[in-house]
């Protein structure tokens, strides 16, 4: 407001905007490598892994911090509202766990923040699950000799065993890899079979 020697006065007036330009700032971890029995849990196609959120900074104020998994399959878990403490949040994924079942493979965990200017900065880091656990025969005879009578006046017979069935914390397929087929007939003589388990 200018005013004269007179009492005359005249104003004007203009506005300032303070606009925030700086995004808010996010520091992952470094990828993680482990095994299915990586904490003694045998039996199950995952690996347990438990770390720490990592925590994001702003000039102003965070109003929003996800985390999401994309899964080794395709399909992606989450988002999950890392500052929530209790479920549902109006987040599809309610609160973030701290540790996780990971799946056999390689899954993606996805940090995501926001500002309240709307700046919006991710970071990530994978978690490489392979099966350290071999495949065990369930019902495998192994070292049991089967002996198999002929019929009257013949030479040659065949041999019916069941086949062994093999047991495995992912999946497991069992395949003859020695000697004859089940049934198969077979002059006189001592033949060795194999079996194999191979997981995925």
């Amino acid at each position: 407001v200018a005013t004269d020697a007179a009492g005359n006065t005249a104003s004007c007036s203009f506005t300032v905007t303070v606009t925030d330009e700086e995004s808010p700032e996010i520091v992952c971890q470094d990828d993680v490598a482990i095994t299915t029995s990586n904490l003694g849990t045998n039996g199950d196609c995952a690996g347990q892994y438990a770390w720490d959120h990592p925590e994001p900074t702003d000039n102003c104020s965070v109003v929003n911090y996800t985390v999401t998994y994309t899964n080794p399959d395709g399909t992606i878990d989450g988002p999950y509202n890392v500052y929530a403490t209790s479920a549902p949040t109006g987040l599809s994924g309610g609160a973030a766990p701290a540790n996780r079942h990971f799946e056999l493979g390689v899954t993606t965990v996805i940090y995501t923040v926001e500002d309240a200017a709307g700046h919006v900065v991710t970071c990530d880091f994978t978690v490489t699950v392979t099966d350290d656990e071999v495949p065990t025969f369930v019902n495998c005879p192994e070292g049991v000799t089967f002996t198999v009578g002929l019929f009257s006046d013949d030479c040659q017979g065949g041999a019916i065993w069941s086949v062994p069935i093999a047991d495995d914390n992912c999946s497991v397929t069992v395949t003859q890899t020695a000697g004859p087929l089940q049934g198969e007939i077979l002059a006189v003589g001592t033949y060795p079979i194999q079996y194999t388990a191979t997981d995925a």
